[in-house]
């Protein structure tokens, strides 16, 4: 998965799905929001539900893939909501070594991991599946994140 898309727009989409999911369940599926992508359409599909009622919601963004991800709702929302800047990039991809700048437009970035595990060896700080991790907003120098499968990474874009 990725997906650029305007913040503001997957931030109120996401307030909306975690309004309809419940806070807790006994099948943990239903805490969370799926988004699926739809490159040829341009769309990422945002879904919940708490077995009474369903929501989908259908917002513009530029992907190159489709693919599919749950996320906890409100997790989804509280790391669009600590994010700045007017577009963010959701990604998600097999295994990872990526050096972020901060001062190149990855102003702020959210590192979630649905499954496997993320670490940023320099500060020494290992993020588990099921935790989240909103990371060195006024860092200045560059640092790497090593990452597994499951990860789903939400940073804030350069605009262009």
């Amino acid at each position: 998965m990725r997906v650029t898309i305007n913040r503001a727009e997957l931030l109120n989409a996401a307030k909306r799905a975690a309004a309809i999911a419940p806070s807790s369940s006994l099948i943990k599926e239903m805490t969370c929001t799926l988004l699926e992508t739809d490159s040829s359409s341009g769309k990422l599909t945002v879904t919940s539900t708490n077995m009474e009622m369903s929501l989908e919601q259908k917002i513009r963004c530029v992907s190159q893939d489709e693919d599919a991800l749950a996320v906890n709702a409100r997790l989804l929302a509280a790391m669009l909501e600590k994010l700045s800047g007017e577009m963010v990039e959701l990604r998600r991809e097999e295994a990872f070594e990526e050096t972020v700048t901060p001062g190149a437009g990855n102003r702020s970035l959210a590192v979630y991991c649905v499954s496997g595990s993320a670490s940023l060896p320099r500060f020494g700080l290992e993020v588990q599946a099921g935790q989240t991790l909103l990371c060195l907003e006024g860092q200045n120098e560059p640092f790497t994140i090593k990452g597994e499968a499951g990860v789903l990474m939400v940073a804030c874009v350069r605009e262009a």
